[in-house]
């Protein structure tokens, strides 16, 4: 496992962390964040999941979404390994 993907869904902030294995230990390598989307006109917390993984995605130069879905396993640079989230 060299790619662990984090979701934290707050009251107002959604935070994404990717954690990578970096010479033979876990990492935090990127941080991403937007709004979080439980309330309207939203009413669902995957639209702020979602953006902030895709400011992940940007950071790290690596695709991790195919579409509204998380790349697993991982693949060559592609995907994560795991994904847990917290609320």
């Amino acid at each position: 496992m060299t790619a662990i993907l984090a979701t934290d869904c707050g009251s107002t902030t959604t935070k994404a962390i990717l954690i990578e294995k970096v010479g033979g230990e876990y990492r935090q390598t990127f941080r991403g964040e937007a709004p979080t989307t439980g309330e309207a006109p939203f009413d669902d917390v995957t639209r702020g999941v979602l953006n902030a993984i895709m400011e992940v995605e940007e950071l790290a130069g690596r695709k991790i979404l195919d579409g509204e879905r998380i790349i697993t396993p991982q693949s060559g640079s592609e995907g994560v390994d795991l994904y847990v989230s917290t609320s």
